[in-house]
């Protein structure tokens, strides 16, 4: 347990971009993005103190990991230093290949 807590602590206070993405309708309907910020918020932003400078919402459903506009955005705010940490509610948020993730 004292492990996991200090682990944590090295993120306390960052600043982070939260990043939502649902796919379809259906999906949109059981993990839409208020759903998936209250989860965000509830997992890491209350208990780490982190600080959200901006939210991506992505709504592409195309397989192509490198046609997605958004994730364009991600890496280009990373390079420019504009956040320290990037949350979402699941890694397969990013894409569904472990590779491109």
């Amino acid at each position: 347990m004292a492990a996991d807590y200090n682990q944590n602590e090295k993120y306390r206070g960052l600043r982070a971009l939260e990043f939502l993405r649902v796919s379809s309708v259906e999906q949109e309907k059981m993990y839409g993005w208020p759903r998936q910020h209250a989860e965000i918020q509830k997992k890491l932003i209350d208990p780490l103190s982190l600080r959200i400078v901006d939210t991506l919402r992505d709504s592409y459903t195309g397989l192509e990991f490198q046609e997605r506009e958004a994730l364009h955005v991600v890496l280009d705010k990373a390079k420019k230093g504009e956040y320290d940490i990037l949350i979402m509610d699941m890694l397969d948020r990013l894409g569904r290949k472990g590779l491109e993730r």
